[in-house]
């Protein structure tokens, strides 16, 4: 009884001290990584987007040009979203390819 408490204190002196959570720290995989590097992007694009929009309703635009913005950031979208998707494909390719080395 006595070992098992020291054994469990021992295993919480090393998760509690800042040396033993380094070592129990998991590093995110590649795709989690490229995943959060797109939900950056996406929320930059979404933020520079509204931002234009509101900077729009403020001046005196003529409405093709309005038109012309909003087809450009329908644009935006969708090319980011396509290029994330080809991303995240490409990943997904290059894991088959090394779990097939194996």
């Amino acid at each position: 009884m006595r070992r098992v408490l020291l054994t469990l204190g021992i295993g919480w002196g090393l998760l509690l001290s800042p040396s033993g959570l380094v070592a129990f720290q998991v590093q995110p995989s590649a795709m989690q990584q490229l995943k959060t590097r797109q939900k950056a992007e996406w929320r930059a694009l979404k933020s520079r987007q509204a931002a234009q929009k509101h900077s729009m309703r403020r001046t005196n635009i003529p409405r093709a040009q309005r038109i012309e913005v909003k087809h450009q950031m329908g644009r935006e979208k969708r090319q980011l979203k396509e290029k994330q998707r080809d991303e995240r494909q490409a990943m997904k390719d290059q894991m088959r390819v090394m779990k097939a080395k194996r």
